[in-house]
């Protein structure tokens, strides 16, 4: 599961990265009601990686054992954690770190199709 890369270094690159991360550590501290629509916002993005994850594991494509809900989780954690550290940084080291590992985490979750696994034998 290899994923596109882009400039390192890039500190101009990452204005405007975390609205919805800034929005809402601002407003979990400040407002408990105002912070309901970025909460939401999480949530369904959560819910639509998750709801990806478990097509991917009902076609076959992760492992039985692997937990949608948790892989997506832990994603999207790494995806603003990442952007957070990247923005503070001005690099995208840290996003780029932060997406590599989860996505060797899923990769290692995969299942090889039947035709990928024949193929190795054959060799």
């Amino acid at each position: 599961m290899a994923r596109p890369r882009g400039g390192h270094g890039q500190g101009a690159r990452l204005r405007g990265w975390l609205p919805l991360g800034s929005l809402a550590g601002d407003l979990s501290e400040a407002d408990p009601v105002a912070r309901v629509r970025p909460a939401g916002a999480f949530a369904r993005w959560e819910d639509m990686l998750g709801r990806g994850l478990a097509a991917m594991r009902d076609r076959g494509e992760l492992a039985a054992d692997a937990d949608p809900g948790e892989l997506a989780l832990t994603l999207l954690a790494a995806v603003q954690g990442g952007l957070l550290l990247s923005q503070v940084r001005g690099e995208t080291r840290p996003l780029e770190a932060a997406i590599d590992t989860v996505l060797a985490r899923i990769s290692g979750l995969a299942v090889p199709a039947p035709n990928a696994v024949m193929g190795a034998r054959q060799r």
